[in-house]
């Protein structure tokens, strides 16, 4: 009989070694803590919190822990209901509600989320408040930013679901100068 080369010995180490690396990176993955669960699915083109049809709105109010501002449909085109020192014209008031009428989501948090105030949204600082002509509002409840800073969690209020959004799609609604 004959007994295996040094090679194929030293193969069966390596192969061994690597079963052995390979089983610490997935228990490292599964053990760490992490953020919840969540539907990478719906950081697909065309996922939204929110796609409302901006013909449609009658008022959308932007409220923040420092202003409110409101936005009114007059006769087929939206106006500020009080002047900021923006002085926002009709096309840009036009290009901000088509924007907030269409919320899109990075990804959808999973599991059922009970304590809202680990997401800041217990008591939510920044809101979209949606009125929709014969339809009850839509508020878009905005909470903190993700651990890595690059999303916000946001929810429906009424739902239980929990998204996560861009923080670059979420600053460019809560400003107040254009």
């Amino acid at each position: 009989m004959m007994l295996p080369s040094k090679e194929y010995k030293h193969a069966g180490v390596m192969f061994i070694v690597f079963i052995i690396f390979l089983g610490a990176y997935f228990a490292y993955h599964e053990f760490s803590a992490k953020e919840p669960t969540v539907d990478y699915g719906m950081g697909k083109e065309g996922s939204y919190v929110i796609y409302l049809d901006f013909e449609k709105i009658d008022a959308l109010k932007v409220y923040n822990d420092v202003e409110v501002l409101s936005f009114y449909n007059a006769e087929d085109r939206f106006v500020l209901d009080a002047d900021i020192e923006g002085n926002w014209d009709g096309d840009e008031i036009l290009d901000f509600i088509k924007l907030a009428s269409k919320v899109p989501v990075d990804k959808k948090v999973e599991r059922n989320v009970k304590d809202l105030s680990e997401f800041g949204l217990e008591n939510p600082l920044r809101w979209l408040e949606f009125w929709i002509k014969d339809e009850a509002p839509v508020v878009l409840e905005v909470g903190d930013g993700t651990p890595r800073g690059d999303a916000y969690y946001v929810k429906i209020k009424g739902e239980d679901t929990l998204y996560i959004t861009p923080s670059s799609y979420i600053e460019r609604l809560f400003v107040s100068e254009m």
